[in-house]
């Protein structure tokens, strides 16, 4: 809804620049219509009445004095008088070219709304400007400007910001806003954009204070940022429409950010920085000001340092040291910092004595910690015991020392049977047949077979390479006739060994040979997996002792075969029991099942000789 008063202030503010002290004297002394026609008729309102006094300059905080004049000061009232007509005259060339009912409809269509003094929504705390109060506030946005105001604190620095200063601004911008605060800066690019994305990361509510109409997105990298405070937040700016920015205007608008905070907090500010006229309009407002220090060799902070040196700031050094200072009195208080506690704090004096007087090498007795700690020897035997318990010490040959901490980067492994290596020797041992026979039962669940005779897989994959050892085979790879060696038949070099063929799998088992006098040919040809060895080949006996020996084998179960892996191609073969090696005889192994019948390995059962006492 627009009054003409609504309308009357619109004109004004085209008709004069912001923050014209003068023309805020001529409104707030014959309000705003009345302004308005005496602009449009380039005469004072009542020529009779004295002309607004202008001696009141410490309520003028618009803080360029270049822009005061002759005529602002009391002087001669002729020249005061000529000095007032040089203005209408200006106000009324600009007036004629506004239309403020266009830029009425033209905010409404655009989202943006005119607040004047006296709407609900009018910050109350912009009438401490005085005669530097703007005639209104063109706002675009979701939040209401005075509600938003109410616990507000303003967060400004400079453009041309550090990552330090970035970065502390963001995190003011998200403490103040996780607080229940609004975060109010200018928009800039520094220092204020990284307050306002803290704010917005919050998803809390934001002020922008532009130096530009609410419809002129400056800088322009600062688009997206603009559309998302306008959905979060609010746009604010004295100036109509379609006004862009200047450099005055910009140090005009910092009196509003001052004034619609409750305090200011300049984090990163040049000796000449737009940020310490913000912070000079804070305190001529009676503002808190505070100043976030930075690195004493960065220019940036100059400012801020010099602040701090002339005691015009207090430091600040988190949000909550922040809100402590502005907020109320005894209900915004800042958690104290503590510095961090340590395990020795909640020892005794006696026992911190006896801590202090054990040596962190070598070590020490109880009478010499005794003396050294200034304690009788039972107190401190007890400390020690405490100490002891908590890990403070350890016992030493010495005596007592310091216990050392484990790092925390480099711990030292503790060696384990596992890591240890097995020294040669024991690598390649030969158990004899009285240590085999005493591994019988222990080791008859992981080599052994079970009741209906069925081999246990080998541990080695195949394929891998073993040492040298023991070998010997079962009825399906030797063939009939085929003799044994015994214990006292010469060794045989490695390259006369034949490899034995390896024992196929349960699925596709090769058949056995057939007995003694058979006509009928093997199973497998030649060279094929399950092939039975040729006859002029001898085997190595189990009690064959080689020049290098493999690790020790657990003994099995008198009469069941067992699979070892061959020496050159990994492939398991069947071995008898240890004590039938010691047959000397030629007698050729019976096969156990016809030619016909496949060579399951249930089958596969060699007659166990009669055992040996031990």
């Amino acid at each position: 809804m627009h009054t003409p008063d609504h309308e009357a202030r619109a004109a004004l503010m085209r008709a004069a620049d912001a923050g014209d002290t003068a023309m805020g004297r001529l409104v707030s002394h014959y309000g705003a219509v009345r302004t308005a026609e005496a602009v449009r008729a380039q005469r004072l309102p009542d020529p009779g009445d004295p002309l607004p006094a202008d001696g009141d300059h410490s309520r003028d905080h618009s803080g360029d004095h270049s822009r005061d004049r002759p005529g602002d000061h009391p002087g001669d009232l002729s020249h005061r008088l000529a000095t007032w007509h040089t203005r209408l005259a200006t106000w009324h060339a600009r007036l004629t070219a506004a239309d403020p009912a266009a830029d009425l409809a033209a905010g409404h269509e655009a989202g943006a709304r005119l607040v004047i003094p006296g709407d609900p929504e009018w910050p109350t705390q912009l009438d401490q400007l005085g005669a530097g109060r703007p005639l209104g506030l063109w706002l675009h946005g979701n939040a209401d400007l005075r509600f938003s105001c109410l616990r507000s604190a303003a967060v400004v620095g400079a453009r041309a910001a550090t990552p330090y200063g970035a970065h502390v601004a963001a995190q003011f911008g998200i403490g103040l806003s996780e607080s229940g605060w609004t975060v109010i800066s200018g928009g800039a690019i520094g220092i204020d954009a990284a307050a306002h994305r803290g704010a917005l990361a919050a998803d809390s509510p934001t002020v922008v204070v532009l130096a530009c109409g609410v419809d002129i997105p400056y800088p322009a990298e600062h688009r997206p940022l603009f559309a998302a405070a306008r959905d979060q937040g609010v746009l604010v700016s004295e100036c109509p429409p379609g006004v862009h920015p200047t450099r005055a205007r910009f140090l005009i608008r910092n009196r509003l950010i001052a004034a619609l905070s409750r305090g200011t907090a300049v984090i990163e500010a040049a000796l000449r920085s737009g940020a310490l006229n913000t912070a000079t309009h804070a305190l001529t407002l009676d503002r808190h000001l505070a100043v976030v220090p930075g690195p004493i060799t960065s220019a940036q902070s100059a400012g801020c340092h010099r602040l701090l040196r002339e005691q015009k700031a207090v430091c600040v050094t988190s949000p909550e040291e922040l809100i402590e200072l502005v907020g109320t009195i005894g209900d915004d208080l800042a958690p104290p910092q503590r510095a961090p506690a340590l395990p020795r704090d909640a020892l005794s004096l006696q026992t911190r004595a006896v801590l202090d007087a054990i040596p962190s090498r070598g070590g020490a007795g109880p009478a010499t910690i005794a003396v050294a700690a200034g304690v009788p020897l039972n107190t401190a035997l007890s400390a020690l015991g405490s100490l002891a318990a908590a890990g403070y010490v350890e016992r030493v040959p010495k005596g007592w020392r310091i216990r050392k901490a484990p790092s925390p980067v480099y711990p030292k492994a503790t060696p384990t049977a596992v890591d240890q290596p097995t020294p040669p020797s024991e690598q390649h041992a030969v158990p004899s047949e009285h240590h085999a026979s005493e591994h019988h039962a222990s080791e008859h669940h992981a080599w052994g077979h079970h009741a209906s005779g069925q081999r246990a897989a080998s541990p080695r994959p195949p394929g891998a390479p073993q040492e040298q050892g023991a070998i010997s085979t079962g009825p399906s790879s030797v063939p009939s006739g085929q003799p044994a060696v015994s214990p006292e038949s010469p060794r045989v070099p490695p390259e006369q060994r034949a490899a034995p063929p390896s024992v196929p799998s349960e699925r596709d088992a090769a058949p056995s040979e057939p007995p003694a006098g058979s006509a009928q040919p093997p199973a497998h040809p030649p060279g094929t997996p399950g092939s039975p060895v040729p006859s002029d080949r001898p085997l190595l006996d189990a009690s064959a002792t080689p020049e290098r020996t493999s690790p020790p084998r657990p003994a099995l179960p008198e009469g069941r075969p067992t699979l070892i892996p061959s020496p050159r191609t990994g492939s398991p073969a069947l071995t008898p029991p240890p004590n039938a090696s010691s047959q000397e005889d030629e007698t050729p192994l019976p096969s156990s099942t016809p030619a016909s019948q496949p060579c399951h390995p249930e089958n596969q059962m060699i007659p166990s000789p009669r055992p040996e006492p031990p």
